[in-house]
């Protein structure tokens, strides 16, 4: 059975893929799943508030909203990140969730960008598409160093600042929305498909990689 593990399900975010698995769980803090992971399920990491600079050895700069020290839920689903990949378990990360999962596949976040949070903007994929998403963050996914294929990129550099660790500005060539790291079979989503219409491009183009990288289908 293909399961959609969701962990936490904030937003609603596991709702746009739910079709595409035989059965969706929602899994809460303090819950045991029925079943361990396995290497047929996927698991989805949710959008919320920053993670902990800690995770890709950084101190927190004065924009971020995080701490050293590593929240309740960093621990969790740290915890359920590093069972899913022991597992051999595909994993898809929505907004949070994508830059959790850049940092613990080795890269970091730039802790401050502009223009992401509150209003859609455009995004070119690989194969040339452009695509309107909505869009709510203010930090940013840098995959530097770790294995991966950015599928997809904001259309035009939107942000004015792309601040890192010691608030200097860092000279960016692309503003990533999508990445794919093979090595953990997951796909980082920056933007919010659980926040837009079902029949909107952006939920199509996020059930299609889902299928594609992660699905075999």
């Amino acid at each position: 059975m293909k399961r959609l593990i969701s962990v936490g399900n904030a937003f609603g975010a596991a709702s746009p893929f739910s079709s595409l698995f035989e059965k969706t769980v929602v899994l809460r803090r303090g819950d045991i799943l029925e079943k361990p992971i396995t290497k047929d399920d996927t698991v989805i990491f949710c959008g919320g508030e920053d993670i902990s600079p800690t995770l890709y050895n950084q101190k927190p700069n004065r924009y971020c909203g995080a701490t050293e020290t590593l929240s309740s839920r960093d621990l969790w689903e740290l915890e359920m990140y590093i069972l899913a990949e022991k597992a051999g378990a595909s994993m898809i990360g929505i907004c949070r969730g994508a830059q959790l999962m850049c940092a613990l596949n080795g890269g970091s976040l730039y802790q401050h960008v502009t223009n992401h949070s509150g209003s859609n903007h455009k995004m070119t994929t690989n194969e040339g598409e452009t695509i309107e998403v909505c869009s709510v963050h203010h930090q940013m996914m840098n995959p530097m160093n770790t294995e991966h294929e950015v599928l997809a990129w904001a259309t035009t550099i939107i942000s004015t600042v792309h601040l890192g660790e010691k608030e200097k500005d860092i000279p960016v060539e692309i503003e990533p929305e999508v990445i794919y790291f093979p090595k953990t079979r997951g796909i980082a989503i920056q933007y919010h498909p659980e926040f837009m219409n079902s029949k909107e491009k952006g939920v199509q183009y996020a059930r299609d990689l889902v299928s594609k990288y992660l699905l075999g289908e």
